[in-house]
């Protein structure tokens, strides 16, 4: 084998390990689109049903109800927009080398001659390499978002509901009835501790995927 065939070798074996990398966040993509867009299916009903008979039923839900369904209202709606987030529109590069003048001829002019096709191999490593980097970032954007909404989602509106019944009851039963501010100060106690604990929440997670 002539040095020539060992340099194109290792020039395809690095073409190689850069294609596979492309392919790699290509399915991660799919994995975490198709995981975000099946909560959302949950999500977003849950989110229109609940709010729905919030509105409907009003005041004439217990103070403890009532501040519970609101806690858990603002959990859901956090965690929706999350799951939006992480297949919202983003920039995702193939790694192709496309002329700028988008014509077949500048294509073409890459295998007129050893020196141009040389020249074109350089360029496809560059452009694949730029394409693996920016997807690797894309990748863990998306990743970030779909682990916040999935926090928000599975331990924030248990979470939520159960600090906002729980803070409401005990309110409920410190302030004296006889003032009438018993209920509203129960209900607006649950609600902001409820909302506290969502954002507890969305702040850990995110500390904890934010990158160094």
């Amino acid at each position: 084998m002539t040095e020539a065939e060992v340099v194109l070798e290792r020039k395809q074996h690095i073409l190689d390990d850069l294609r596979r990398g492309l392919e790699f966040h290509a399915s991660s993509f799919k994995e975490i689109d198709d995981k975000a867009k099946y909560w959302l299916t949950v999500s977003v009903p849950s989110l229109i049903g609940a709010s729905g008979y919030a509105l409907q039923m009003g005041f004439s839900l217990s103070p403890y109800l009532l501040s519970m369904m609101v806690a858990v209202l603002i959990c859901l709606f956090a965690a929706v927009y999350f799951f939006a987030a992480t297949i919202g529109s983003i920039t995702v590069s193939a790694g192709i080398l496309i002329p700028e003048d988008q014509k077949a001829e500048s294509c073409l002019y890459y295998a007129q001659s050893q020196e141009n096709w040389e020249q074109y191999e350089a360029l496809r490593v560059k452009i694949t390499l730029s394409a693996l980097l920016q997807n690797e970032r894309q990748t863990q954007r998306k990743g970030r978002h779909l682990l916040v909404a999935e926090a928000l989602l599975f331990r924030g509106v248990p979470t939520a509901a159960c600090a906002a019944a729980v803070c409401a009851a005990f309110t409920d039963v410190c302030v004296a009835h006889g003032r009438g501010i018993g209920a509203t100060a129960a209900i607006v106690t649950g609600i902001a501790i409820g909302t506290g604990t969502v954002a507890t929440f969305w702040i850990a997670t995110h500390n904890r995927t934010s990158p160094a």
